[in-house]
């Protein structure tokens, strides 16, 4: 059943009331592994697993993941569907969009193009290249912005290259994703790329994905997280705590001494970049609009 060429009018019940919940119309009944066949897992998470699989009809691959939501009186119900919706509306080159969703009584099953995870041996080797993925990085979360949204766990985990472009980026999981309009005050995400005003519960912002961003910025040039750059020692034994910490005792941008030693007009440039990025307060932070003007320049020069 060809069902990405319905139409479809995304409208997400706000509350559940008992358990009379009625599934908006772009969600399938059933289980898709009826038409598919597992090839192996590609990863695991607390709220679900992913898989590549092979299309019997056709033999296309795929990937499907697999979220353990429950029945429908239950509260990750709202939670799945929201992370459907996002995922099926936005069409972007650099967003992984959401094929299909289905829902079995229990599980919700989302299907997706498959991707090569972004690893350190999937990256680029040349500075010019992993800042061409971080630009395309950058334009994915402006379009998210333009459209409401927040994705909200920006990170190398959640990005991946597409199979066979080695220089085509795409950000995908919006488990964590909200409204612009809802107010999320709540510390969610994954600690490393929180911002000082996340981890103290203020209200999520643009200015707070731009931080993750700069973040995730710092990670593929260094091949280190940016805030453990602050810390000495076995990095494998802080807890999420004391990151959380560090960052709420931050009183100036956290730029690795690394991207101060260079003096080229290039590595000037990549240092304003980040010391805007990464301003403490929110409201001096660089805006998307700025950002993807100063990574244009960037590339040029480099």
């Amino acid at each position: 059943m060809a069902f990405k060429n319905k139409k479809i009018k995304l409208v997400i019940p706000q509350q559940i009331q008992s358990n009379l919940l009625v599934l908006p119309q772009f969600v399938q009944k059933g289980n898709p592994f009826d038409q598919y066949d597992e090839i192996d897992s590609i990863g695991e998470g607390a709220f679900g697993s992913i898989y590549r699989v092979k299309k019997r009809i056709c033999g296309i691959f795929k990937a499907i993941k697999v979220l353990n939501a429950g029945p429908l009186e239950t509260p990750n119900i709202l939670k799945a569907l929201n992370e459907a919706e996002i995922g099926l509306q936005m069409k972007h080159p650099n967003i992984l969009t959401i094929e299909e969703v289905w829902y079995d009584g229990t599980r919700f099953f989302f299907i997706m193009d498959l991707i090569e995870p972004l690893t350190s041996s999937s990256l680029p080797e040349s500075r010019k290249e992993k800042i061409v993925l971080f630009q395309q990085l950058v334009s994915a979360g402006a379009h998210l912005y333009s459209k409401g949204v927040l994705h909200r766990d920006i990170k190398i985990q959640n990005t991946g290259l597409m199979l066979g472009e080695k220089l085509r980026l795409v950000l995908f999981d919006f488990g964590e994703a909200c409204k612009i309009s809802d107010y999320y005050n709540e510390c969610a995400g994954t600690a490393l790329y929180m911002s000082p005003e996340v981890v103290n519960f203020y209200q999520y912002s643009d200015k707070s994905e731009i931080w993750a961003l700069l973040s995730f910025l710092i990670e593929i040039l260094t091949g280190k997280a940016m805030i453990l750059h602050l810390f000495s020692g076995a990095l494998g034994s802080i807890a999420t705590i004391h990151v959380q910490l560090k960052i709420d005792s931050l009183k100036e941008p956290p730029i690795p001494e690394v991207f101060k030693e260079d003096d080229s007009q290039a590595s000037k440039l990549l240092l304003q970049i980040l010391e805007k990025g990464l301003a403490i307060d929110p409201k001096a932070r660089i805006s998307f609009t700025e950002l993807e003007h100063l990574l244009r320049e960037l590339i040029d020069i480099l």
